[in-house]
């Protein structure tokens, strides 16, 4: 959002995530330093923040301030805390991966419950003030008999997957196909050797790959927030919004950051930023407890979550 939101807002000048740190362009509401930052802002400001709902200031219920809420995969993030409290120097070592499933579980990192989180900004009245957005929140397929079979239709319905209608006959119009071959060509030239590292080493590539999604989401979040970018902008936008980019930006990737507070040696701070990348730490055994402990936490909401838990 630090680098999506500047580009929305202005049209899609490159010159702030080009120039400026994304905590200064697009401060965090838990910094100390808010107060300072917020007053060299213009209208309309972008901030972010890892708030529960009942942490926001008095100051945004009393606004008619807009939300953008993403939400992520809950094993994912794990993962991807766990690598950061290794390389936050601020933050308490994460012990073992064991351990750390139980501390995230139990609320005893920052922000509380991941759980909790969610339930409480989903059950936040705020109207159409907040728009919620997922990487899973879409998945669109041809109309091969494999993705049409009923048992795939059935296993689709169960999960909560939300797909798109398709014409017959239709399996040259769906653009992931050609992701398909330039995957499976860039895994051959890699020579995986055994089932973990043709895992690994197909999650390496697809990271790689630029994010053909990003368009669409742009274009709502462009909706939402009252902006009609042309389709040209969206595409910029979309190409200066990649990992693979924000990893090499240093306004946007934490490297200006001091050692003695995050340390990029023990793990960088845009890692692999691919879903699906808790396979290769959860055990069969901390999944079903993970996703146990989740499913209780979860079992009296009216919502439902845009993720195989399983």
């Amino acid at each position: 959002m630090q680098e999506i939101l500047p580009l929305l807002l202005n049209g899609g000048d490159l010159t702030p995530i080009q120039t400026i740190p994304n905590w200064d362009r697009v401060p965090w509401l838990e910094e100390k330093r808010l107060a300072v930052i917020a007053d060299t802002l213009t209208a309309p400001r972008a901030m972010v923040t890892h708030f529960p709902f009942r942490l926001m200031p008095p100051s945004f219920h009393a606004s008619k301030a807009k939300v953008i809420y993403v939400m992520r995969n809950p094993k994912d993030i794990l993962v991807s805390s766990f690598y950061f409290h290794q390389m936050a120097e601020f933050l308490d070592d994460p012990g073992t991966f064991d351990e750390f499933i139980e501390k995230f579980l139990d609320g005893n990192v920052m922000f509380g419950k991941w759980t909790d989180h969610v339930k409480g900004w989903r059950s936040a009245e705020l109207g159409d003030r907040i728009l919620f957005i997922t990487y899973e929140e879409m998945c669109q397929h041809d109309n091969d008999p494999k993705h049409t079979a009923r048992a795939t239709k059935e296993w689709l319905r169960k999960k909560h997957f939300k797909v798109l209608e398709w014409p017959s006959q239709s399996p040259g119009l769906n653009p992931i196909e050609n992701l398909w071959r330039e995957l499976k060509v860039c895994v051959a030239q890699r020579q995986p050797q055994n089932i973990t590292a043709l895992e690994e080493i197909c999650m390496e590539e697809w990271a790689k790959i630029p994010a053909t999604d990003l368009p669409a989401a742009l274009r709502q979040m462009s909706d939402f927030l009252g902006r009609n970018p042309s389709e040209g902008t969206i595409q910029k936008i979309a190409q200066n919004c990649t990992f693979k980019t924000m990893k090499t930006n240093r306004m946007s990737n934490f490297s200006l950051v001091p050692k003695k507070y995050m340390n990029p040696e023990k793990s960088p701070f845009l890692r692999k930023g691919v879903p699906g990348d808790w396979k290769i730490h959860f055990s069969s055994e901390q999944l079903a407890i993970f996703t146990s402990a989740i499913r209780k936490e979860l079992q009296s909401e009216s919502f439902t979550l845009p993720y195989n838990l399983d």
